[in-house]
């Protein structure tokens, strides 16, 4: 399963696995994930941060580096991205 990054709360639920969602709401979740990846570095640091997720914020800034360096394709940033946003238990 999936863990999300913070509890995903969808129809008067919570969530802790993004599996475990309704499609919809799952939907709705990978669109978040989605801008998330798409704001600017500093915008999003200071995101995670506000939800206490402050060591998601340092992989991923490790991660956008190592795309910047020329270290990782595109397409490996997305999957390292997606194991950092949603990784496997």
């Amino acid at each position: 399963k999936r863990r999300a990054l913070i509890p995903i709360k969808y129809e008067g639920k919570t969530y802790t696995y993004v599996d475990d969602v309704p499609y919809d709401g799952r939907k709705g979740y990978y669109m978040f994930l989605a801008s998330l990846r798409e704001t600017d570095p500093e915008g999003r640091k200071k995101l995670l941060v506000s939800i206490g997720r402050e060591d998601v914020a340092t992989k991923l800034q490790e991660v956008q580096e190592m795309l910047d360096a020329g270290l990782l394709t595109p397409e490996e940033y997305l999957e390292t991205t997606d194991q950092i946003l949603t990784p496997e238990e």
